[in-house]
This record gives structure tokens, C-alpha cells and sequence, in this order.
């Protein structure tokens, strides 16, 4: 698997897209930012996998990555959350985000 990703043209009919551009670009940033072949993360003092269509992060990092305000990344993962585009599970040493169907992005 190589770092590439496919980006159908009908995400422009997504309402990632027609709702709030910055979200689209917060969606297709999230797409590139996750792993695209199984990874860690050190965390404390743990090592924690990876798996292939995750991040381990934190609000902050995501802040700074998809230039999004706290307020509006919270909606943002909100949103994709109960639209089944990602998955979130939340411990104390951080947050992993899985996209769901991440295979449908590469090839």
C-alpha cells in the first residue's frame, strides 16, 4: 500500500462539501493525516499500534492540523461521527480516530 489516496468526484455532492468548505478541507485532511500502513505512537510511557486508517492524537494536535477553532472541530468530528465516517474512542492518553472504509480512499 503506498501513500496515495483517491478522491471520487462525488464527494462534491457530500455535505462535507456543499455544507461548509472548511469542513470538506478539514475532511480531506483527516484522510491524508491517518496511517496508511500500520504505525506507533508513543504516549506517556506506552507504545501504542496503529492500525492502517487511524490516528492517535489530541484535540490540540488536531486543531493546529485542520486549522480548526476547539468549537468547530468538536461539530466536525461530531458530525462525521454520527454520519458513520469515523469512528472515536477516547482514552487519557489521547484520541484515535479511525476512518470508516478507509480502503475505499486508496487502491
Amino acid at each position: 500500500m503506498n501513500g496515495n489516496i483517491i478522491l471520487n468526484r462525488e464527494m462534491l455532492n457530500h455535505w462535507t462539501y456543499t455544507h461548509d468548505m472548511e469542513f470538506f478541507r478539514a475532511w480531506v485532511s483527516l484522510i491524508f493525516l491517518v496511517n496508511y500502513s500500520v504505525g506507533k505512537a508513543i504516549k506517556g510511557h506506552s507504545i501504542i499500534e496503529v492500525d492502517v486508517g487511524s490516528i492517535f492524537t489530541s484535540e490540540r494536535i488536531l486543531i493546529e492540523k485542520l486549522g480548526l477553532t476547539r468549537k468547530r472541530l468538536k461539530r466536525f468530528l461530531n458530525l462525521l461521527q454520527s454520519d458513520n465516517m469515523i469512528e472515536i474512542e477516547s482514552s487519557k492518553k489521547g484520541t484515535k480516530i479511525t476512518i470508516v472504509n478507509y480502503e475505499n480512499f486508496t487502491n
